[in-house]
């Protein structure tokens, strides 16, 4: 049995709570890139390294579908993405670490239609391991 509680929370608070924890962690420096482009299905901000792209492929137009790939921008950094999956609008345990290397083609995640039902993906976290 779900119960639910009504929590007021004013925004403000909530942003400075939030403004707070972000200073708190980027002075231990246990911040990188992590959850600020990772919000949305696609991930098309200029200066995020790795992005999320849909493409056309023939399997997923079966399903009336994109192919969702991780794509790399650096021509120099070797990455390690760690992107999380989404079916139906619920993050499913699917955490899956990618490593990404300069010039390397995108790394296809799967289509956004299954015969199921609609599927997404989101970039968790992004660390440099290997400049």
């Amino acid at each position: 049995m779900i119960r639910s509680t009504n929590i007021s929370i004013h925004s403000n608070q909530l942003h400075t709570g939030l403004r707070k924890c972000l200073l708190l962690l980027s002075c231990h420096g246990l911040l990188t890139y992590s959850h600020g482009w990772a919000d949305t299905p696609l991930d098309h901000l200029a200066n995020a390294p790795i992005t999320l792209v849909q493409t056309d492929d023939t399997d997923c137009a079966l399903k009336n579908g994109k192919l969702f790939s991780l794509q790399t921008k650096s021509p120099h950094d070797t990455y390690e993405i760690w992107v999380d999956r989404w079916f139906m609008q619920v993050k499913t345990p699917d955490h899956t670490r990618h490593i990404m290397q300069p010039g390397q083609p995108p790394i296809p995640l799967g289509c956004s239609n299954t015969y199921a039902g609609e599927q997404h993906w989101t970039i968790d976290h992004i660390k440099v391991i290997a400049p």
